[in-house]
């Protein structure tokens, strides 16, 4: 991961606030897309076994195999927290990826306030150097 780099004029490197930001982004991205593919891969396991708890009801109503159905409740049931979880995994990934861009945008105020700032401050020293060298002219002529 790149590191922040600190600039002593203007505070932090902003392409190196950037290069953090985007790695930490880039990071988040994966991790939505690989847990969205694992609800997927979850999702289609659940309905998977719903399917095989709905044929396997309806062949215990011919035989008493109570075990076989219980397992596979139990396995649905699983199936189903592991779907919950991921998908309150997911809804964290991107309030934290919200939080990211809050993050980013304020910082990119920021740096441009700070930048005005700046060259609002050199704009004065400039004029009241111009002042002086029209009022005080050169001494060395």
């Amino acid at each position: 991961m790149p590191k922040i780099t600190k600039r002593s004029l203007w505070g932090y490197a902003p392409d190196s606030v950037d290069a953090v930001i985007h790695t930490l982004q880039t990071q988040h991205d994966e991790k939505i897309r690989h847990l969205q593919v694992e609800l997927e891969e979850l999702t289609q396991s659940n309905d998977r076994l719903h399917t095989e708890i709905a044929s396997l009801q309806e062949s215990m109503q011919n035989t008493a195999d109570e075990q076989i159905a219980t397992m596979l409740l139990q396995a649905h049931l699983e199936q189903t927290r592991e779907v919950y979880e991921m998908l309150e995994e997911i809804k964290l990934l991107e309030e934290k990826q919200e939080e990211v861009l809050e993050v980013t945008h304020l910082h990119k105020e920021s740096v441009v306030h700070q930048v005005l700032d700046k060259l609002k401050q050199l704009e004065v020293n400039l004029q009241q150097q111009v002042k002086e060298g029209e009022h005080g002219g050169t001494s060395g002529l």
